[in-house]
């Protein structure tokens, strides 16, 4: 069916909402707290530091509230660390333990090897291209590159 531009995208939209559908049924975490994980890993020039809570809410997209909630539960299962900076006393860093490293490490292996085969069949020119593809859509969208992380 042919539809009007605007409409069409809104069809695209609707069937990415499946895509989380990639991701396997029995997650070691909800997906959420496995992003919040990878994005605390993320660790800028490998400081010592950390990651800032409010880098970290912004780079998922998740309520500070949210982020919080997931981090305490994070520091009750000995995952994380928080420091506080002596510079700045307001600022709190977040950083994985060897514990946190090693479920990260977990949910890697398991994600990647459910992924791996649906990669295979979809192919890597197909990946890349629709990688573009999607960044080139969300560049259009006011306040965004294009350029940021997955």
């Amino acid at each position: 069916m042919q539809y009007p531009s605007g409409i069409h995208l809104m069809e695209v939209f609707g069937l990415l909402r499946y895509m989380r559908d990639l991701f396997p049924p029995k997650m070691p975490l909800p997906i959420c707290e496995c992003m919040l994980l990878q994005a605390i890993s993320e660790t800028e020039g490998g400081g010592q530091k950390g990651r800032r809570v409010s880098e970290l809410g912004a780079q998922i997209h998740m309520a500070m509230p949210a982020a919080s909630r997931i981090l305490g539960s994070f520091e009750q299962k000995g995952l994380i660390v928080r420091r506080i900076d002596e510079g700045d006393r307001r600022a709190v860093y977040i950083r994985l333990t060897p514990e946190g490293e090693q479920k990260l490490e977990e949910i890697r292996r398991f994600v990647y090897a459910h992924l791996d085969g649906i990669a295979q069949q979809f192919g890597e020119e197909n990946i890349c291209a629709l990688e573009k593809l999607l960044r080139q859509l969300l560049g259009l969208i006011p306040g965004h590159t294009g350029k940021e992380k997955g």
